[in-house]
């Protein structure tokens, strides 16, 4: 599980001129997406959490990132959301089978 209390994934898109997440729903899915990031300066950022779901995808596990009033469940192409109390940065935890493939 990695985390920070910083300003959290809607926030960090809407300070960049090319997003405008309406929620923090669209946000966390935004930031799935390859090549999206807060970061336009530097054109090889956006992919640490669109890859790091097709990993643990591939391996059968599944990804939960939490950010601002959502949690988002990523489990290989299966997506699911929930509303939760609010929080001020973002949680990003993977579970991962013990022996995948089997």
């Amino acid at each position: 599980m990695i985390g920070d209390v910083e300003r959290g994934i809607r926030a960090a898109l809407a300070s960049s001129p090319a997003y405008a997440p309406e929620s923090d729903l669209e946000a966390i899915e935004l930031a799935l997406d390859y090549l999206v990031s807060s970061v336009h300066e530097d054109p090889g950022r956006g992919q640490g959490l669109s890859t790091t779901a097709e990993q643990v995808g591939g391996l059968g596990g599944k990804m939960v990132i939490r950010s601002g009033e959502c949690k988002l469940t990523v489990a290989g192409e299966e997506r699911s959301a929930a509303a939760v109390p609010r929080l001020p940065g973002t949680i990003v935890a993977l579970s991962l089978p013990l022996y995948p493939g089997s």
